[in-house]
């Protein structure tokens, strides 16, 4: 096939020109390195040349005016756009320069010289949002607690008394988030021979901690409360216990014994929604230091993994993979921070100069006056230790 069967019609975003000439600069970036007194260079090659050309177009006809301005205004509109090169063929290209040219002895023609850049290298490969995967994680963990809650709870032939006892154990199992949310044990209760209902009224309460608060490492400490909680005595039986702790035997009587798994089953429950919130809650967190950033990934890591220990594998399952999905996230945008350290300054002095003396940046001290709640920025106490990032 001869070159002329393969020459194509030139455009640019589709506004259709001629060519009349065009000239190509390439090559490769070097980086010449000569030394005084020596007799030889390094050369240090760079790369490829994004490649730069300049064509020499042209507009013509009666409506010559019309086409002029379609390209004209496709060359300066912002942005990458695809061009059809009638020599070199089709690839993106940035436009850098256009001179546009008209004269009367010349009617009904409009030239044009453009310099374009080629920008059709490969596009780097997007990062993963993983702020955005484990929340989408966190939804499948507190579906799956649902579920499973709801093939636990035995609600059938449920007598009077039972119902009782499971409102106030509830009460005691979300008594951590009741000042937050409001009601939710109440309005829970009285769902209590609906489990799916219930569950789903549970975990929509607990979800809106996040937003209610507004600081997502508050709302993380508060559902840490609710997945860690210390032993309580409520009637003859504990509640809740932290993950990992060994059950008690079950009472002697079927109705006991039944009302003591139904307690459990809500008490997991909120558990397993609490570690889940917990891991939203955390994507949402913006870290200030890698000390702080690993302080929290091994807070809930812990919990999830003592939670692992002891529930069935459709959990089992879920809780790894918001546990791989948290561990992912927190690495991503909190490994790379400089950690936090102590610093005890010797003697009373304004945050200012503590910054310049650590950092040999005065402005720094902004930084030293939120991480440690400062209320007199000009009389730091000496002799006690601050939270301060490592230089």
């Amino acid at each position: 096939m001869a070159w002329k069967n393969r020459y194509r019609r030139a455009s640019f975003r589709g506004a259709a020109f001629h060519v009349e000439s065009h000239a190509y600069n390439g090559g490769r970036r070097v980086a010449v390195h000569e030394f005084p007194g020596g007799e030889a260079s390094i050369v240090e090659d760079l790369g490829l040349k994004a490649g730069e050309f300049t064509v020499e177009a042209f507009v013509l006809g009666a409506d010559y005016d019309k086409r002029r301005n379609a390209l004209r205004a496709a060359l300066e509109k912002p942005g990458v756009g695809l061009l059809e090169h009638p020599y070199l063929g089709r690839l993106r290209a940035q436009v850098s320069t256009v001179a546009l040219r008209e004269s009367s002895g010349e009617g009904g023609v409009a030239r044009f010289a453009i310099t374009f850049v080629r920008a059709d290298l490969p596009t780097p490969a997007l990062l993963p949002n993983t702020s955005r995967l484990l929340s989408a994680l966190a939804d499948n963990s507190v579906a799956d607690a649902i579920s499973a809650f709801g093939d636990a709870m035995d609600v059938l032939a449920m007598p009077a008394d039972v119902a009782a006892a499971l409102q106030g154990n509830l009460k005691d199992i979300l008594s951590a988030a009741e000042g937050v949310v409001g009601g939710i044990a109440s309005n829970a209760a009285a769902l209590i021979r609906a489990p799916f209902n219930m569950a789903t009224l549970i975990a929509g309460s607990l979800h809106r901690i996040l937003s209610l608060l507004g600081a997502p490492e508050r709302a993380f400490n508060l559902y840490s409360q609710l997945w860690a909680a210390d032993a309580k005595t409520a009637g003859k039986f504990q509640l809740p216990t932290p993950p990992g702790t060994p059950e008690a035997p079950l009472p002697a009587t079927k109705r006991l014994q039944r009302q003591e798994l139904n307690r459990r089953a809500m008490r997991d429950l909120v558990r397993r929604i609490a570690l889940a919130e917990a891991a939203r809650a955390l994507s949402a967190v913006v870290f200030t230091s890698s000390t702080q950033a690993r302080a929290l990934r091994d807070a809930l890591a812990d919990a999830l993994d003592a939670e692992m220990t002891l529930a069935p594998d459709p959990i089992y399952a879920s809780l790894r993979a918001l546990r791989t999905g948290m561990i992912a996230d927190v690495t991503a945008r909190g490994g790379s921070l400089v950690p936090a350290v102590s610093y005890t300054p010797p003697a009373t002095l304004p945050a200012l100069v503590i910054a310049q003396r650590l950092y040999g940046d005065a402005t720094r001290a902004d930084d030293i006056i939120a991480r440690n709640a400062i209320a007199h920025p000009l009389f730091v106490t000496g002799g006690q230790a601050l939270e301060v990032l490592g230089a």
